[in-house]
């Protein structure tokens, strides 16, 4: 009985809820050369690894090419349960940029169901008539005419159909053209 007592207490002991779980670089799931730019920053911004504030955060994210709003740092931080602190650490930091590169990830998917929403028979491109049908499913019922007056505005090759780095370029263009995040989440 004493045997197997002493072989759990070697197993590591199962953190409590009010224990803060400690963030390093290492385990932040980021590669090396992610590290390495966000080391770069640090070095850019003449920081030490211990104690960054959160508008030196800001200048961080923005060197390692983000565009983070104080309300956005502040909620990655209360999700690292973290936003209490006045300085953060180096490992603090990339466990940060890790949710902001994984919110990208996320992004990219949601542009990639959106075109495959558009392109109805999965060949990679969406003609005037696929894209007039979706419309009309979604209740914006367009015209022939405007359906190929709207491809020939997008369509950079001119080839009448779009393909999908031309699809992310009418969504990602001022506005968002297609207004494809409400559509995707129906």
């Amino acid at each position: 009985m004493f045997a197997r007592f002493r072989r759990l207490r070697g197993l590591p002991h199962k953190k409590k809820e009010h224990e803060q779980i400690e963030y390093t670089a290492s385990n932040a799931g980021l590669s090396d050369d992610l590290l390495d730019k966000a080391n770069s920053s640090l070095v850019a911004l003449n920081l030490t690894k211990t104690r960054i504030t959160k508008e030196q955060i800001a200048e961080m994210l923005r060197i390692v090419g983000q565009n983070p709003t104080s309300s956005d740092i502040d909620d990655k931080l209360q999700a690292l349960k973290i936003d209490h602190k006045d300085h953060f650490t180096f490992g603090e930091f990339v466990h940060l940029w890790a949710i902001y590169i994984q919110g990208m990830d996320q992004e990219e998917d949601l542009l990639n169901k959106a075109f495959q929403f558009f392109d109805r028979d999965g060949n990679g491109v969406i003609s005037a008539e696929e894209f007039k049908s979706v419309m009309t499913e979604l209740g914006d019922p367009l015209t022939d005419d405007e359906c190929r007056l709207f491809i020939s505005l997008v369509d950079k090759n001119r080839d009448g159909e779009l393909q999908y780095e031309e699809f992310l370029d009418a969504l990602k263009s001022e506005g968002g053209v297609l207004g494809v995040e409400s559509m995707v989440r129906q």
